[in-house]
């Protein structure tokens, strides 16, 4: 027999397991109690509350591009990588009356693995390289 919670000498102790259903998940992000997941093929990014009994994803923002990634930077924004599309959108996921509000910070993006290197253009005409973000490489810009 197999007790959840609890445990103690002589048996098993297994955490209560919990799905989502979010169809062609992608990329996760997760910020406090918060999940924020991409989706492959639809381009579209949903919020998960991780804490609540019942909760059910929820979209924050639409037409974001195919295999979509994410990445949170603590101040309630989630970057979202379109590389099928080489763009970077700026989602809002902060409560509040801009949530889900998105536009592209960049339209070019390229990968230097070898040397951990992002290198990406944006609307204003200018090439940027972002080190020390991939995994294997060098933190040396």
């Amino acid at each position: 027999m197999r007790f959840r919670g609890g445990g103690g000498p002589g048996r098993s102790c297994s955490p209560p397991q919990r799905t989502w259903d979010v169809p062609r998940a992608a990329g996760i992000a997760l910020d406090g109690g918060k999940a924020y997941i991409g989706q492959y093929d639809r381009g579209e990014l949903y919020e998960v509350d991780l804490e609540a009994e019942d909760s059910t994803p929820q979209v924050v923002a639409t037409n974001l591009g195919r295999n979509v990634r994410v990445a949170l930077d603590g101040a309630g924004n989630a970057y979202v990588c379109d590389w099928a599309g080489s763009k970077l959108h700026e989602v809002v996921v902060a409560d509040g009356e801009a949530k889900g509000r998105q536009h592209v910070v960049a339209d070019g993006l390229g990968l230097d693995r070898d040397n951990g290197r992002i290198y990406v253009s944006n609307r204003q005409g200018q090439l940027l390289r972002i080190s020390g973000v991939l995994a294997d490489g060098s933190a040396e810009s």
